[in-house]
């Protein structure tokens, strides 16, 4: 449509409608552009202000833990301290005792000796020849007593005590302390790390996530120091591929891989080279119907899944069917179905002698698995074809590493087993891959599935 504007006549002209809509579109996918953005920088944002909190909080702790060790340190010094003042306060006092007791003794032979030396000096100066005469031989015999008590009390003192100490004793000191603690980068200790499923439900064919969080050997989550290629998963019991490490920023890492087999899968991880023990793991490995291959029915049962013709696909005699969603390639397998007939007689629902049936088996894995292409055998199956009103139960026992699958039928209150069943079929499964099969075709037939290893 051209512009009837004459100087606009070239142009071409778009209703206001559309241009208003193309308008929409191109803010909204903008809007829609930026809103992600956001999201992307909130996320950014939440774990810089989660970094931060733990920076802090490592910070406190720290400071406390360092504040705590000087604390009893200095009051260990302290003790010891007291301990050395005391045995030098003990010492003296019993060296000052050694001291004290003969030195009393000297002064009272000192203060003797300067009374009888004064009582000497007054007799002379005082007295007559008469009285001199008299009293010189108590004089004389004071005065050699006096002389020769000094000689008995010489004080006799033990050895003196002193404070002994290494040299550069002080630098001994510091550099023992630097030795038995310090401030460091954190480090990861394989011992503390701890793993776990993201889902508990590992299944084939399924992408499932182990998480690895790293830990300090306080039990803290560093989120440094602990790269991914440190990082060493080993899987055992069940094969595994596509094991892939990614690496969060929170401390965490995540192990994706694929199952393709089921069994038991046992996960172990070493750190650093360091076995961790609290990342041990084990699952068992499961498989479910499929919802893509096949017509019918499916609810959850608890653990187990019912199966039967409802939904539009109602019709009595209708065929549908499901898969399991595990290829079964190796190994021995086994599960069990119940089977309910909702009715009190068949000719409410089938007026043939035959009435409603079902059938469980497996299939080879191909790429068509229509009605027509498991009816007519063009896909190979093999399948026990039962009635609903007189089997109550089927247990089915594939060994591909034999290539045998065993179905053993069981009557109402009865359940089959390989040395006990009248109705015990075994098949030759010549195929590689194959898959378990399950059909009714009776809206009131129910199929519930109990899955095994």
């Amino acid at each position: 449509m051209s512009c009837t504007v004459l100087e606009h006549k070239p142009h071409n002209v778009v209703s206001l409608e559309k241009s208003t809509l193309d308008a929409k579109d191109e803010v909204e996918n903008l809007l829609k552009k930026v809103n992600e953005r956001v999201e992307t920088i909130s996320a950014e944002i939440d774990v810089a202000v989660a970094q931060s909190q733990d920076i802090t909080a490592r910070e406190e702790a720290c400071k406390s833990q360092i504040e705590a060790f000087f604390t009893q340190l200095q009051e260990k010094i302290d003790a010891e301290k007291q301990k050395m003042l005391a045995k030098t306060a003990s010492a003296a006092e019993y060296r000052n005792n050694q001291v004290e007791a003969p030195k009393k003794v000297l002064d009272l032979a000192l203060s003797m000796c300067q009374n009888g030396v004064n009582f000497a000096k007054h007799s002379l100066e005082n007295g007559n020849d008469v009285q001199l005469l008299n009293i010189k031989p108590t004089i004389t015999q004071y005065l050699v007593n006096l002389k020769n008590m000094g000689d008995e009390v010489i004080p006799k003192v033990e050895h003196p005590i002193q404070f002994l100490k290494s040299e550069s004793s002080i630098e001994l000191c510091v550099r023992l302390i630097r030795d038995i603690c310090s401030v460091e980068e954190v480090a990861v200790c394989p011992e503390k790390c701890e793993a776990k499923f993201l889902d508990p439900t590992v299944k084939v064919g399924k992408r499932s996530v182990i998480v690895v969080t790293c830990k300090d050997k306080d039990g803290w989550i560093i989120t440094s120091g602990c790269e991914k290629d440190l990082i060493q998963p080993t899987f055992t019991g069940v094969q595994v591929e596509d094991i892939e490490i990614s690496e969060n920023r929170n401390g965490t890492h995540e192990i994706s891989f694929l199952v393709n087999e089921l069994g038991t899968l046992q996960f172990e991880a070493k750190i650093k080279g360091v076995a961790a023990p609290s990342c041990s793991l084990e699952a068992e490995v499961k498989w479910e119907l499929s919802a893509v291959h096949g017509s019918g029915y499916l609810r959850m049962n608890g653990q187990m899944v019912m199966i039967n013709c409802l939904s539009g696909e109602g019709d009595v005699g209708k065929y549908c069917f499901r898969l399991g969603d595990t290829p079964m390639t190796s190994g021995a397998h086994h599960w069990k179905v119940e089977v309910s007939y909702a009715l009190e007689g068949a000719e409410e629902c089938f007026h043939d002698t035959e009435g409603p049936t079902f059938g469980v088996g497996v299939v080879e894995a191909g790429d068509d698995y229509s009605e027509a292409s498991i009816v007519h055998e063009v896909t190979k199956n093999w399948i026990y074809s039962g009635q609903a009103e007189k089997i109550t139960n089927v247990v089915l026992n594939l060994d591909m590493g034999k290539q045998s699958l065993e179905i053993l039928p069981g009557r109402k209150g009865l359940v089959a087993t390989s040395k006990f069943s009248f109705l015990r079929k075994v098949f030759h499964v010549n195929a590689d891959v194959v898959f378990p099969f399950f059909a009714v075709n009776c809206p009131h037939c129910s199929l519930v599935v109990h899955f095994g290893k």
